[in-house]
């Protein structure tokens, strides 16, 4: 019981993790790859080289442009997996931290539950046999009361 209650907390903190996650790491991912296409070629002064040089040193630039995406999105992938197992241990226990307090008012009403049932056994005993020296008590605790308040014989010659 308390065990699915502990997977449900956990699952939805790595949801919650794994939404931010993603979106903030799609955004820096974009804003990378924005920045880098959007960055002018390199310019070579063609006069000084030939066309073929002029065209490897732009693929290189190119193919350095595109390990440097694939790097980040390398890091961002091992960083998020990594942040995931963080959260995933922490709310392992944050969730038996929650949950801690509601197991000890289950079990403590598991174990006074018997108490209880004996006296709802009581209850369905004959009227008579719980009414009877209840009403003998109140009887007896009034007549001590009125005997406590009995006027004395000064009071009532002056009244």
């Amino acid at each position: 019981m308390f065990h699915s209650l502990r997977n449900r907390l956990i699952l939805i903190n790595l949801a919650i993790t794994t939404i931010v996650l993603v979106v903030a790491f799609s955004t820096i991912y974009m804003i990378a790859r924005s920045s880098l296409k959007s960055r002018p070629p390199v310019t070579v002064n063609t006069l000084e080289y030939s066309t073929t040089v002029v065209e490897v040193v732009q693929e290189r630039v190119i193919s350095d442009r595109r390990a440097t995406l694939d790097s980040l999105l390398t890091s961002l992938i091992t960083t998020g997996i990594m942040v995931e197992l963080a959260v995933a241990i922490a709310s392992y226990f944050w969730a038996e931290a929650a949950i801690h307090p509601i197991k000890e008012a289950y079990e403590s009403q598991k174990t006074s539950s018997p108490t209880l049932a004996t006296k709802l056994k009581l209850l369905s005993l004959p009227s008579v046999l719980i009414w009877k020296p209840l009403i003998s008590r109140i009887t007896a605790g009034l007549t001590i009361s009125l005997a406590r308040f009995k006027l004395s014989p000064v009071l009532t010659a002056t009244c």
